[in-house]
């Protein structure tokens, strides 16, 4: 759920320490304060104190110059200090909250949006809604910007332990005329639904903390309370103050994730210090117990890849997520189950956004989306319809990233990510030479002769030699814009060497090695540019050079056809996502039960000098049906580690390979393709046991021919 985090970076002046700083701002603008109060006293038969600058006035003095008055103990002094501190300024309460308690609509957005997809699908039909702390009721008369309060709960509870804001309520419900709203003044740990909606009808369906959980003292028996008044599905909607350390988010594992969990020291000790005047505690604890005992809300070239593996109905897929699209692919073709698979969440981020907008959105949206990149009310549509389709981590991380899709000062989506650096050096050199014209025209080209002539003016920049020494050839560019590590690095190098029939290993003197990369940067364009048409087939380089698609021009997912099938029910019921390594996800996989593996080309990050290779093939056997297959990807044209593969029970076969002048995909990224297929177990000590083979779910696979 959202949580709203202060944050309060502190500058010091020189010949000043901060502490003198913040006294003597503090008693200017006390002292200010005293003035004005004494000056608009004098006129307080004409004034009007719940209006504009005024109201703001009596909700100064009430948290700033008022004294508390003393209280005793027990319950009755937490509500003696609630009415102390609130009793002066219940009746501007509202007006001077709207801008200081942030997060409210958004909380509230996100559990109609909630309720409304648990309605579409009949698991809630009039729900019951308590809202602990609530106060005034402002979150129950805005919830109405979202749902109809009165006709969407068959009943909602206000739960407060302060008689003035209750008051306040009270008179706003009889303004509104909705009697499906009952005001309760009563301890949170001891209120009970009532009669029809009580336990013995399971409880709320929702249940609402606005800004109460930081003033409860004894907050740990309020928060298990909570499971006495809430169904077991129910929803916790939570937006507070707080603030936290990194060495706290370091060493934990949170449901909710860790966006917004850091606040640095200073702010740390002055926040805290600051809110504990008005008795309200901004320790990290309360979070923490929260998600403790409750979590929070969850809920390539695929064209080639097509060919070689004629996935149907009866596989059972591994593959590694990436940006998901080959997956949102492979789903066309309905297979029993796929997992996906990635250590870097942000992807599988992408892959949840990609799932959610599927399910929740029509089909011009998401076209907006991921066809463009940008969306002017993505947030919007974030928080009333994704968000029930999201995990926690995945609605928290696009919640931050709104920016990347409505800012007018960035291109989107697609100027994000690992590979934003070439992107964005792509642009930028084609404004220093001049060629965003040449540019567009090579993307309308509509023939290969008119493509093929236009190139050699961008290749010119694109692939110069003087670009090549200064930026292409370094490592840093290699690992931080394309995405090679060195040991994938290495193998590029090594080919080149035995290629041309050269000594000195990978170690070679770095003129060497940078004409190694240069060779493999022309061997990738070149053929692109000569066989494949970018203005309506290949989308991979459209997207590169236009930093969006286009109609004619976008992967098959991004089809009216493809959100027809993708949208239906039921389409994403095989789809399992994990942010894990690759070999603890196979260990997890019940044995011989997968048809297919996609692993790409990340077997070349592997050291040659270590063992990973060797056990990766191990756990493929260990998972694989005989005859089930793996198909990789490599940037050698004759990988290492194939030889482990053929130690470990399978049979490899290269079905593509990339020589110099030769396209081997429309990506042509990779050396060589591979399909390596499993024909025989392996046992314990790593022996083969070859066996009859089984006869294969899957179809026969398909040479690639280019």
């Amino acid at each position: 759920m959202s949580v709203y985090t202060l944050h309060s970076p502190l500058n010091s002046l020189d010949g000043l320490s901060t502490p003198h700083i913040m006294v003597g701002v503090a008693l200017v603008l006390v002292s200010g304060l005293v003035a004005s109060i004494v000056v608009l006293s004098l006129q307080k038969s004409k004034l009007d104190w719940n209006k504009g600058f005024l109201s703001y006035i009596q909700f100064a003095y009430s948290c700033f110059i008022k004294p508390h008055e003393r209280d005793s103990e027990g319950e009755a002094g937490q509500q003696h200090a609630l009415e102390s501190f609130y009793r002066a300024q219940a009746s501007v309460y509202d007006a001077t909250r709207k801008r200081l308690l942030c997060g409210r609509e958004d909380m509230l957005a996100l559990l109609a949006a909630q309720l409304k997809y648990r309605q579409s699908q009949h698991q809630v039909s009039k729900p019951v809604w308590v809202d602990i702390g609530g106060g005034t009721g402002y979150n129950i008369e805005a919830m109405n910007a979202f749902l109809p309060v009165d006709k969407f709960f068959s009943h909602v509870y206000l739960v407060d332990l302060s008689p003035s804001l209750l008051e306040v309520a009270r008179q706003r419900f009889e303004r509104l005329g909705w009697k499906n709203v009952t005001v309760i003044c009563r301890d949170a740990r001891e209120f009970r639904l009532p009669g029809a909606n009580g336990a013995a009808n399971g409880g709320a369906d929702i249940v609402t903390m606005s800004y109460s959980l930081s003033m409860i003292p004894d907050y740990y028996s309020v928060v298990d309370s909570l499971n006495y008044l809430m169904k077991s599905d129910a929803l916790l909607g939570v937006v507070d103050f707080y603030v936290q350390n990194i060495v706290d988010v370091s060493c934990r594992n949170y449901t909710g994730g860790v966006f917004n969990r850091h606040v640095n020291w200073l702010g740390r000790a002055f926040w805290r210090a600051w809110f504990d005047f008005d008795r309200v505690n901004l320790d990290a604890a309360r979070r923490d117990y929260l998600e403790y005992k409750f979590g929070t809300i969850i809920s390539a070239n695929p064209r080639v890849d097509h060919r070689l593996l004629n996935i149907n109905s009866e596989d059972v897929i591994l593959t590694i997520t990436s940006a998901g699209d080959n997956i949102l692919d492979y789903l066309q073709k309905s297979p029993k189950r796929i997992h996906a698979v990635d250590m870097n969440p942000n992807q599988n981020h992408l892959l949840e956004l990609k799932v959610a907008s599927f399910r929740a959105l029509g089909y011009k949206d998401v076209w907006k989306i991921f066809g463009e990149g940008k969306h002017a009310e993505f947030r919007e549509l974030l928080l009333t319809k994704l968000s029930p389709h999201l995990s926690s981590q995945a609605f928290q991380y696009w919640l931050e990233q709104t920016d990347v899709f409505t800012s007018k000062s960035n291109k989107g989506l697609y100027e994000t990510g690992g590979s934003r650096v070439a992107i964005k050096l792509v642009r930028y050199l084609f404004t220093i030479f001049g060629l965003h014209g040449v540019n567009n025209r090579l993307c309308e080209a509509q023939t290969l002769n008119e493509q093929r002539e236009i190139w050699p003016t961008i290749r010119r920049v694109l692939i110069s030699r003087i670009l090549n020494w200064a930026i292409v050839k370094t490592e840093w560019f290699a690992w931080k814009a394309a995405g090679v590590p060195p040991p994938q690095r290495n193998m590029i190098i090594d080919d080149y060497l035995k290629r041309k029939g050269l000594s000195g290993g990978i170690k070679k003197n770095s003129d060497v090695s940078g004409r190694a990369i240069w060779e493999y940067v022309v061997d990738t364009f070149d053929p692109v540019a000569k066989d494949t048409l970018i203005s309506n087939d290949n989308y991979f380089y459209y997207l590169c050079l236009k930093g969006k698609f286009s109609r004619q021009c976008h992967p098959t997912y991004l089809t009216p056809k493809a959100h027809d099938k993708l949208s239906s029910p039921g389409a994403f019921d095989g789809l399992r996502i994990h942010t894990d390594g690759l070999n603890e996800v196979i260990a997890r996989i019940t044995p011989r039960t997968l048809t297919i593996a996609v692993v790409m080309d990340s077997m070349d990050w592997f050291n040659p000098d270590e063992d990973a290779a060797a056990k990766q093939t191990q756990a493929l056997n260990r998972a694989l049906k005989m005859g089930g297959r793996v198909l990789l990807r490599s940037a050698s044209i004759d990988p290492w580690y194939i030889k482990d593969f053929e130690a470990n029970g399978f049979t490899p076969r290269r079905v593509g390979a990339r020589f110099p002048g030769t396209c081997i995909d429309r990506v042509n990224m990779y050396a060589s393709a591979w399909v390596i297929t499993k024909t025989s177990d392996v046992d314990g000590n790593n022996r083969t046991r070859p066996e009859l083979r089984e006869r294969s779910s899957s179809s026969e696979v398909e040479t690639l021919t280019l």
